[in-house]
């Protein structure tokens, strides 16, 4: 990763030798007297004193951020540098610049001892590495509460740690100071993945408790996304995500109706088709799947994942076909139509994307099933060469 510049003290110094004997008040002329003394407490102290005596100082505000910020005091950082930009503009660019640094430095050093948790043997050792590096990226999303590279690895980090559900803690409390639509977004992701690991726990053990433990997290992840995506109707993330809950917390008729609307909404959308089709397969609707699919691949040729999911619809479609012929030992002409259908869709996936293992594993098993065994073979040695 490039590492970034770091700034210091030493350039705050720099911009005080230019400004220390302009007109200014005696808390701030000694605040950067102190300063230049290298006591930063002392200064800390007269600047507390010039912002109770002039709220309104935005050097004040400025020169004070900074110093919590020498402290890795981040919240207060923001809350002082944020003050001084409610004032005037005067030091944007400093503060713009400071924040990037001290961003710079946590994201870094998170990076850094990630690495390191990857290379030690001891499983405490790695974990303790992991725990420093979420840390830091916890407070990189401080510094800059946009910057969603920060939460994603914090995220991780914690995963790699196996504290799942403190991920789940440290969201909630950042979506309580930082709330946005990122936190928002990683708080959904982190209840839906602890959710799920509970309702895996459930199907492996039959502990009653892993599935109530699982559905209130899905739950939760439904209540927030809702209330979120009345705020931002149109993003995409946030109505994947809530696609997602809506299904692992059994509630796919208002999953249905609620991305019905959305794609009434947006008919054009060739996203929100495809978030639609996805729901309608999972609810065995295959006519209406297929329809959506097709309908975001008209929008969009090249949309993988729409090819790839109508070729799932067309191959789940015609298996239960299949299956129900079977059943009444009879044979049902329709079921290869539908294996013919994915196999269109999978050919045109394979010329899109031609090194995707999976496309070429799912097209040989589409090929077996129309009883194309020289193709289907050929598939499966593509896929291998591939692996």
């Amino acid at each position: 990763m490039k590492k970034l510049v770091l700034t210091s003290l030493s350039a705050l110094l720099i911009f005080l030798s230019f400004t220390a004997f302009q007109c200014a008040s005696t808390e701030l002329t000694s605040a950067k007297l102190y300063i230049q003394q290298k006591k930063y407490d002392k200064a800390q102290e007269v600047l507390q004193k010039e912002i109770q005596k002039n709220p309104q100082s935005d050097e004040g505000h400025y020169l004070l951020g900074h110093l919590y910020g020498e402290q890795a005091n981040y919240a207060k950082m923001n809350e002082h540098f944020a003050k001084s930009l409610e004032t005037s503009n005067r030091f944007a660019e400093n503060i713009k610049s400071y924040r990037q640094n001290y961003w710079a430095n946590e994201f870094n050093k998170g990076v850094n001892l990630y690495n390191r948790a990857g290379k030690v043997t001891s499983q405490d050792s790695s974990k303790n590495y992991f725990l420093k590096a979420s840390d830091a990226f916890r407070n990189a999303v401080i510094i800059m509460p946009d910057s969603s590279a920060s939460y994603q690895n914090l995220s991780f980090t914690l995963r790699r740690a196996g504290e799942d559900e403190k991920a789940v803690q440290i969201f909630e409390d950042l979506n309580k100071t930082n709330k946005s639509a990122a936190t928002s977004k990683m708080l959904a992701d982190n209840y839906l993945y602890v959710g799920q690991k509970f309702m895996d726990s459930y199907k492996e053990n039959g502990n009653a408790q892993d599935s109530v433990k699982a559905m209130s997290y899905f739950n939760n992840a439904v209540t927030m996304l809702e209330e979120e995506t009345k705020n931002n109707p149109n993003d995409n993330d946030l109505l994947v995500l809530l696609s997602s809950a809506y299904i692992s917390a059994k509630k796919t008729d208002v999953a249905l109706n609620t991305f019905k609307a959305v794609v009434e909404k947006n008919p054009e959308n060739a996203q929100f088709r495809y978030n639609y089709g996805v729901l309608l397969l999972e609810a065995k609707d295959f006519t209406g799947s297929v329809e959506q699919f097709e309908k975001a691949i008209e929008i969009d040729p090249k949309f993988e994942s729409a090819l790839y999911n109508l070729s799932v619809a067309y191959l789940r479609w015609g298996s239960e076909l299949r299956n129900k012929a079977e059943e009444n030992k009879t044979t049902d002409p329709a079921a290869n139509q539908k294996f013919e259908g994915a196999m269109q869709s999978l050919e045109r996936l394979v010329e899109i994307n031609p090194n995707e293992v999976a496309y070429w594993e799912t097209l040989a098993k589409v090929y077996a099933l129309l009883g194309k065994n020289d193709q289907a073979k050929d598939a499966f040695d593509k896929a291998d060469s591939l692996r």
